[in-house]
């Protein structure tokens, strides 16, 4: 089972590599690991590849985490090691369930497209999660004490 997913790295979405206070801003995506339906009873972990690709002027890693699925920086099952220019592979093998996958520059604020290509021997389905405060508005209130 393979999918790409195609994303940006923006003013908003580029926090660089976790030193930085920034890095939850990074583009994070959930990914639920299915069991193929003929295997009901395999309780064995699946294979699962996350590669990024991007310009070669641009430093990219992947990595995965245990996060539910849900908005994370913390608690890292892989990474694909070094940041490297153009490239970043991931390869692990990770049992069914809702993992939460980041994609990274090194620096933030550095600007550039990336494709994110999810490979894994059973079904799976990746989601991008949501920017906290995404939906929401800010109203400035003016007044006296």
């Amino acid at each position: 089972f393979s999918q790409w997913v195609e994303g940006v790295f923006t003013s908003a979405t580029a926090g660089g590599n976790a030193w930085y206070p920034t890095f939850m801003r990074n583009p994070q995506y959930a990914l639920d690991v299915k069991l193929a339906a003929d295997c009901a009873l395999n309780t064995n972990n699946s294979k699962l590849r996350l590669s990024v690709h991007g310009s070669k002027d641009l430093p990219l890693h992947v990595q995965i985490v245990w996060g539910g699925g849900v908005r994370v920086f913390e608690q890292v099952v892989k990474d694909s090691g070094t940041y490297n220019y153009g490239f970043g592979l991931c390869e692990v093998a990770v049992k069914q369930g809702t993992y939460t996958v980041i994609v990274s520059s090194f620096e933030p604020g550095v600007l550039g497209q990336y494709k994110l290509q999810v490979e894994c021997a059973d079904p799976f389905e990746i989601k991008p999660i949501p920017q906290e405060g995404a939906g929401m508005f800010s109203k400035r209130v003016t007044g006296l004490w």
